[in-house]
């Protein structure tokens, strides 16, 4: 019991041995204290008088070995941290990452990173067989699809998505009035994409090559999450900045596994599903948290070259300023209700990262950096306490309308059952008195049965509208939490890489922190004050996504950049304009320039 209650883990410095020791003491303690309770009681329990005695015995020997245990290893942490010292320091002015997991100080090179992580997913494959597209493919039997779109075949859902942005600009008929061809260039383009966009169809394609068209074969129409949080928050404008979001992962991949699972009538195979939950949980965990180093990755790339201009030099910081005003603003015009929350979610995240590495690296005993540290733990228990408060709401939301459900269905059970709609008088179990009709019988339950479906379904539709505020709240508050831990994650590898040395880095890091504010300042003065949504709003904004992600799924084109006017629009009319599509008219227009 003494070996697995005290940590006896190779501490990266004096701060870390001492909190290790620490703990130890602690653990000792309350442990020794715990077992002078509870052992003589449970002695009593089981043997008596004897039992008594023999468990204060133990609990008193307990009480002094643990504390006095505690205090040895506590005092070795302790001696182990100091000694370890001068090589956190040295370490650190290297630039090197502590590996919590393997105990050392490890090299990081961003340029190597993305190999390494191939490396991990050519491993998980040959472990488990298959993987998501969550991950990347290495080997395909056709290319075609991805020479479209300039990717390579082992590129991230992220690439291809933003692959097919950049070249779809440049392709669309309106911007080549000139080109006979553009159309059937742009379609070609477009049928790649929804191939490679769609897991099951990108994996299929991937194995299989393009579907025989002459013989009819076509990938089946599937339904994309992603495409609908990507619609419902607005975060495609920004979505270089936080990546896939983590709730649009989870919802994707329990979506895939639900579809790949279809019973004899169509429905999901509910113990299939429980089966494969329950035996596939170390590979979707494997596979999630090996999509989030690839998510991270991305992120770290896409950041390097966005001030790779003013840490050169070439860019002076007022006009990389300026820049990032631009494009913060561009960021709140593609989402009104959730642009600027994104905007304060990303930026504040990256300017107290970067002040935190400029505060150690250039301040006397790295003061500014102690103070930029503690501010990021006040602030995630402020949003860890806040989650939790926002998913308590929705939980008490959720039971109290379930018993209202509840009681309405058992309310209209009890209408109708003695005597018809039409006259016609039945028994409780539904048969005919007094010579009825058993034609008018069935025809009048099957109406009842319509009429009582009918009205659960609007109560139903009703709670989800006053719903939807709490869920929405709910759901960025988890956002927050997600973009945090992630850019907290891309941070340390643009301040850490090995490939520059440390003057780069740390001009890496007041980029960032420029970057950081502007995006910061900007979201905050945008921000309508971040008060609970309207539901009726947010309820247009669900009616979009869902008609999106619908479309999406027959096989029509869907440029989430043009949702937010059809939103606008939703909310103007109340209603959808008859005859306009969402689909419509994200294909009609050409592809947002800053997509």
């Amino acid at each position: 019991m003494i070996g697995g209650l005290f940590s006896n883990r190779k501490p990266k410095d004096t701060v870390a041995g001492i909190s290790s020791g620490l703990k130890s003491v602690l653990k000792g303690t309350v442990f020794g204290a715990a077992s002078l309770v509870s052992l003589p009681i449970i002695g009593a329990q089981e043997e008596g008088a004897m039992g008594f005695a023999k468990g204060l015995g133990t609990g008193l020997f307990t009480a002094v070995a643990l504390p006095v245990t505690g205090l040895l290893v506590g005092v070795g942490q302790v001696a182990r941290g100091v000694a370890n010292q001068a090589e956190s320091i040295s370490a650190s002015r290297e630039g090197k990452i502590w590996n919590d997991e393997a105990r050392a100080w490890e090299s990081f090179s961003l340029s190597a990173e993305l190999g390494l992580l191939q490396g991990e997913q050519a491993d998980l494959q040959a472990k488990y067989g298959s993987t998501t597209s969550a991950t990347m493919a290495s080997k395909v039997k056709d290319t075609e699809f991805y020479d479209l779109l300039e990717v390579a075949p082992s590129a991230t859902d992220g690439d291809i998505r933003k692959a097919y942005r950049k070249k779809a600009l440049r392709l669309h008929p309106d911007r080549n009035p000139g080109d006979k061809e553009a159309a059937k260039k742009f379609q070609a383009l477009s049928n790649a994409y929804q191939v490679l966009s769609d897991e099951k169809k990108r994996s299929a394609y991937d194995k299989h090559g393009k579907p025989d068209e002459a013989s009819g074969e076509s990938s089946p129409d599937t339904v994309d999450p992603l495409i609908f949080f990507s619609v419902m928050f607005g975060s495609s404008g920004i979505e270089e900045y936080t990546g896939e979001l983590y709730i649009a992962s989870i919802v994707g991949s329990a979506f895939g596994d639900m579809t790949k699972m279809d019973g004899m009538d169509g429905m999901p195979d509910t113990d299939q599903l429980r089966e494969n939950m329950q035996s596939g949980d170390d590979k979707q965990r494997e596979e999630m948290l090996l999509k989030q180093k690839f998510r991270v990755n991305s992120i770290s790339l896409f950041l390097l070259e966005k001030i790779t201009s003013v840490v050169s030099g070439s860019v002076s910081p007022e006009t990389f300023r300026q820049q990032c005003k631009d494009e913060a603003s561009k960021i709140i015009d593609g989402s009104e209700d959730f642009g600027a929350m994104f905007l304060v979610f990303v930026g504040s995240s990256l300017k107290l990262e970067a002040e935190e590495y400029i505060g150690f690296e250039s301040t006397l005993l790295g003061l500014d950096g102690h103070a930029a540290r503690a501010k990021k733990r006040v602030n995630s228990i402020k949003d860890n306490a806040n989650l939790v408060v926002q998913g308590g709401k929705v939980i008490s939301k959720g039971a109290k309308d379930y018993k209202e459900m509840k009681k309405q269905q058992e309310l209209l059970d009890g209408e109708g059952s003695e005597e018809s709609s039409e006259g016609v008088e039945v028994n409780s179990a539904g048969v005919a008195m007094d010579g009825g009709d058993p034609v008018a019988v069935k025809q009048n339950e099957a109406k009842h049965d319509a009429e009582k479906q009918a009205k659960m379904m609007e109560k139903f539709q009703e709670k989800m509208v006053d719903s939807l505020p709490l869920w929405i709240e709910a759901a960025m508050a988890y956002n927050k939490r997600d973009v945090t831990k992630t850019l907290k994650l891309v941070a340390k590898h643009l301040f850490n890489d090995c490939d520059v040395r440390k003057p780069e880095r740390l001009n890496r890091a007041k980029a960032v922190q420029i970057l950081g504010d502007v995006f910061d300042s900007v979201g905050r003065m945008s921000s309508t004050g971040g008060g609970k949504k309207d539901s009726k709003d947010m309820m247009a904004r669900a009616n979009v996504a869902l008609h999106s992600t619908m479309a999406k799924s027959q096989g029509q084109e869907v440029d989430v950049n043009q949702m937010e006017e059809l939103i606008k629009e939703q909310r103007k009319d109340g209603k959808i304009e008859a005859g306009k599509t969402e689909a419509d008219a994200g294909a009609s227009a050409p592809p947002n320039e800053n997509a």
